[in-house]
């Protein structure tokens, strides 16, 4: 797998983010706030994901850039744990990572609390799927 992250693979439609919230599942792994959502609606990439980071949390625009640029960055790097779940079965998935923590967190950090998200929400999916182990 390249270890891109093309435009395609960002969740940006507004009527897509707001079903999300509306009928995903969610849960909390600090410093982030994870919804998913399991669909069969047709698109190139199985997985489409949206940063956020709050302004209400993160008051300079410098720093909400440098943590959403810091997500985007440990996402592209280990997007492999959820981009083998939908090439096993015939589904997509649609997550936005909420950043709930009061400041930025170094890179490194941020990628390994990252990767244990990904994993959890990998293990989730296979538990709503019916499949008992990953892989």
């Amino acid at each position: 797998m390249r270890l891109f992250f093309h435009r395609g693979e960002r969740l940006r439609s507004e009527k897509a983010i707001q079903s999300l919230f509306r009928k995903g599942k969610s849960g909390l792994r600090f410093p982030f706030r994870y919804l998913y959502r399991i669909t069969t609606a047709e698109s190139s990439d199985p997985v489409r994901i949206a940063f956020i980071v709050p302004k209400r949390r993160i008051r300079k625009s410098v720093d909400r850039n440098l943590i959403r640029r810091r997500m985007r960055e440990a996402y592209r790097r280990n997007k492999h744990i959820l981009h083998l779940l939908p090439e096993q079965k015939s589904f997509h998935l649609e997550i936005a990572l909420v950043w709930v923590a009061p400041d930025a967190l170094p890179y490194l950090e941020t990628e390994q609390k990252l990767i244990v998200l990904l994993q959890h929400i990998a293990t989730e999916i296979l538990k709503d799927t019916g499949d008992k182990h990953p892989g």
